[in-house]
């Protein structure tokens, strides 16, 4: 079923107005209150779409959360730079709902969400890479792998997201090859 035009509109107008408020402070502190002041609407009408700003938050995570699902669900993957890529390019494609999602306001387990998300994909690859490895080890080196990226994805997005995605994701690979190449 296909959402009306205006309904549409108005989920936009919330979800900016929330992210706005939520690079200003934590979402506990934002009320409906003030999210319909910044959106133009009632309150009647932010209760047809969510339950409070927790509610709006937690629906704007599971968005990015699906975005980067049906992304890495759509391909078979035969190595990591091209996962990386990826979930970059998911990232970067809503750039600014994710910078306020992760802002110092935010919700700052979504990246490991996504990484738990990932880890069908890259898991099988590291394990048939380092098959020698143990489980455990394959285990800890994947979280070793995924902690680096992860702050490598933080400063990206911290710094504007200027890299192009291509090369960071080239500069990530590399960096994991150097790290992991005594496993080797």
């Amino acid at each position: 079923m296909k959402t009306d035009a205006r309904v549409r509109y108005t989920r936009m107008v919330i979800k900016n107005s929330f992210l706005e408020l939520l690079q200003e402070k934590p979402v506990s502190r934002i009320t409906v209150t003030e999210i319909c002041r910044r959106s133009h609407i009632n309150r009647t009408t932010f209760y047809k779409h969510y339950m409070d700003p927790l509610d709006l938050m937690e629906k704007l995570e599971e968005e990015l959360l699906q975005s980067v699902r049906s992304l890495v669900a759509q391909k078979s993957y035969r190595d990591i730079t091209t996962v990386f890529c990826d979930v970059l390019s998911a990232l970067k494609e809503n750039s600014g709902q994710y910078r306020a999602l992760v802002s110092a306001y935010g919700d700052n387990r979504l990246l490991r969400r996504i990484f738990a998300l990932c880890r069908d994909t890259v898991f099988p690859l590291i394990c048939s890479k380092y098959p020698h490895l143990d489980s455990t080890q394959q285990n800890l080196l994947y979280c070793y792998i995924t902690q680096g990226f992860s702050g490598t994805v933080s400063y990206w997005i911290e710094n504007g997201m200027e890299e192009p995605v291509e090369k960071l994701a080239e500069f990530a690979s590399r960096a994991t090859i150097a790290v992991t190449r005594d496993f080797a």
